[in-house]
Order: C-alpha cells, then structure tokens, then sequence
C-alpha cells in the first residue's frame, strides 16, 4: 500500500500515477477492512511524508464513504457498518490521536475528514461515544492550530 499511495501522490495523469489508483482500488475491492486499517497506519506514520499520509487520509475516508450521495452513499453505508467493531474502534482511536498531530496541519485535516465520515454513521448509531467528548478536549487545546 505504501508503494502504490507514494505512486499515487505522483504528478496526475501519468501512467504510474492511474496504475498505482487502479492497484489501491484492487486492493480496497479485496480487503476493505486491510486496507483501511494500513491507511490509517500510513496516516499515523510520522516518519512519512506529509503528502503520503495526507492521502492515506483521504483514502481512508473515501473507503469510508459515509459523506457520498444517493446510492453509493448506502452502499459505502451498508459496507462501512460491516467493518468489525475492532476495526472501527482502531480507526476512531487513530482518527482522535491524529486530529491534534503537531507535525502537519493537512494530517490534522485528513483525519478530521475521517472522524467526520466514521462519526456521521457511528455517532447517531451510539457506537463511538467517546467522539463528542473527545472533539470538546481539542476544542479547548492552546496547542491546536
């Protein structure tokens, strides 16, 4: 994943950038719980480079998928609720950690991107509680740009 995220964060169009997208949609097709999980890791490494962990974020959170429109909407929906609750409640743990990363503030983004898609099917659900509170801290951080 890590290869194919680097190639795709290359110049858009190229044909390394279009076959590393195709490899991550492969990827995703096959082990959406996997892939998930290695973005968030990718996400989280703060040896990467901003831009590969900026995409990883954002690759997380359109295989989250719960912001889309009409059908594919319920369809990421209908996926998303099938990830383990182990699963999940790495992502959530990931997500809140990341919200406040003091190295970049696209990161920071990224993962606020994937608290927001997480949170809009997990939170109403009563499946991630620990959210709300969780975004009240930050809130009041000196530390957070």
């Amino acid at each position: 994943l890590h290869v194919a995220s680097a190639g795709a964060a290359g110049p858009h169009g190229t044909a390394g950038h279009v076959a590393a997208y195709e490899k991550l949609a492969e990827v995703e097709k096959h082990d959406v719980e996997g892939f998930m999980l290695a973005c968030a890791e990718l996400l989280a490494d703060r040896s990467g480079q901003p831009s590969t962990r900026q995409l990883a974020g954002l690759l997380l959170k359109n295989a989250i998928g719960t912001g889309a429109q009409g059908s594919r909407a319920r369809s990421k929906l209908a996926r998303w609720r099938g990830v383990s609750m182990g699963t999940r409640r790495r992502l959530h743990a990931a997500a809140v950690v990341l919200i406040v990363d003091p190295a970049d503030a696209g990161v920071r983004r990224a993962a606020s991107l994937c608290a927001a898609c997480m949170g809009a099917a997990d939170v109403p659900a009563g499946l991630w509680p620990e959210l709300l509170p969780a975004l009240a801290s930050v809130s009041v951080r000196a530390d957070v740009a």
